[in-house]
């Protein structure tokens, strides 16, 4: 177990694999983990040894009811929900890369309006030009290499080149991208992001800004430490004032003062106490578990707005059956999770080929929020959150179980 945790605090976290059908899911986290950060682990007062099962999960939850909200449910025609259970599933949690769900939801409803062209160029520049070295888990580079770009030492493309824009949307999904994830939001722009979050009668989500601001804002070459000052005066800031503090970061890092921060990336990860990241993970957008189950299972019966956004949507959430182990259990499968410290997030659709489930659709949203540091990086070693997901979506008995443990908040 301590081989694990070193592992994990030791440079940056890069990717974890989700084991389903003997194929690993790769989820790219956006974190910033040092070894500086070792001595915090023998300070937590709550050692989650053994948190590497669904049923170890459910006992965590059940002790921890402050610290996640959950909803899952039989998928109806038209997306409606059958025998729903929901545990505080209205509550605002921050999503991390699950938010990447209503940026896609965006990016289809323009493709599909004709306001936007899938086929329309995108220079390798103006995507890295989002990219900041040693905060997305390798994602970018993941994403390159998967394109075909050679890459530098750093990660970077060496030559320019002309991607379609749908390429930036698929590795927004398939590897976390958080460039791809900047691109977007500015192709697409706030106003289309907020149209189609009322579009989908989002209640709980909050204004989707670019990830990169928040990165910068974090720590950069002028405040090399996320201090506890620091981190103070940013959970002071009003929702306004914070996303002008971004935007201006983000604006700097397109003049001069962008290369000396991309230089001073390079040398190695921030410093910064992953206590003071899980505060400030709370300054990251929201939004609730009920209203992504929904989208899921709108997406998954090819009701979300309209056929044609849906296939949008399921082309790319359902990157995972391009692999045997999930094409030999299930019909389809559509995810996205995200990750920040103390946070773990995820919404996932199911249509299982066998069990007691066989031939329905399901729906499971299980957002963790405000974790101690050992039982979160204990499932960031396990991967036993997405099985407890799994076995609620495809076992009758644990579903019940999970209900009847849990109950109403």
């Amino acid at each position: 177990m301590l081989k694990k945790i070193l592992l994990a605090l030791f440079g940056v976290v890069s990717l974890f694999a989700v084991a389903i059908g003997g194929v690993g899911l790769v989820y790219a986290k956006p974190l910033i983990i040092t070894g500086q950060n070792v001595a915090e682990v023998f300070e937590e007062p709550e050692y989650a040894e053994g948190l590497d099962t669904a049923d170890a999960v459910l006992d965590y939850l059940a002790k921890h009811p402050e610290a996640f909200t959950l909803v899952f449910y039989s998928i109806g025609e038209g997306g409606q929900p059958i025998d729903p259970f929901s545990y505080r599933g209205e509550e605002p949690k921050t999503l991390a890369s699950t938010m990447k769900i209503v940026v896609l939801a965006a990016y289809a409803r323009e493709v599909v309006a004709g306001r936007l062209d899938p086929d329309a160029p995108v220079s390798i520049r103006e995507w890295e030009r989002w990219y900041l070295h040693g905060t997305d888990g390798a994602a970018h580079p993941g994403a390159m290499k998967e394109l075909g770009i050679e890459l530098d030492d750093s990660g970077i493309a060496v030559e320019d080149a002309k991607l379609a824009l749908d390429d930036v949307a698929r590795a927004m999904i398939r590897f976390s991208d958080n460039a791809a994830t900047d691109v977007m939001v500015d192709r697409l722009g706030p106003e289309a992001l907020r149209e189609t979050a009322e579009r989908l009668g989002l209640r709980g989500q909050e204004p989707i800004r670019p990830i990169l601001g928040a990165f910068l804002a974090l720590s950069n070459h002028d405040v090399p430490r996320t201090t506890d000052a620091l981190t103070d005066e940013l959970m002071a800031l009003s929702p306004s004032d914070l996303a002008k503090r971004e935007a201006g970061l983000i604006a700097k890092y397109a003049t001069d003062w962008g290369d000396a921060e991309r230089a001073f990336r390079a040398g190695g990860p921030m410093q910064s106490k992953i206590r003071n990241q899980m505060k400030l993970a709370n300054l990251m957008p929201a939004g609730s578990a009920t209203d992504y189950a929904s989208i899921q299972a709108r997406v998954a019966t090819d009701t979300l707005i309209d056929a044609e956004v849906s296939a949008i949507m399921r082309r790319h959430l359902e990157w995972p059956m391009e692999n045997a182990g999930p094409r030999q259990k299930f019909h389809a499968m559509g995810t996205k999770g995200g990750a920040l410290a103390g946070v773990l997030t995820e919404a996932t659709y199911y249509a299982p080929k066998t069990g007691d489930f066989a031939g329905k659709k399901r729906v499971v949203a299980l957002f963790m929020n405000d974790m101690s540091l050992m039982p979160w990086v204990q499932l960031m070693q396990t991967f036993a959150g997405q099985n407890f997901m799994l076995e609620v979506a495809t076992d009758r008995a644990f579903a019940a179980r999970v209900a009847q443990t849990l109950g109403a908040p």
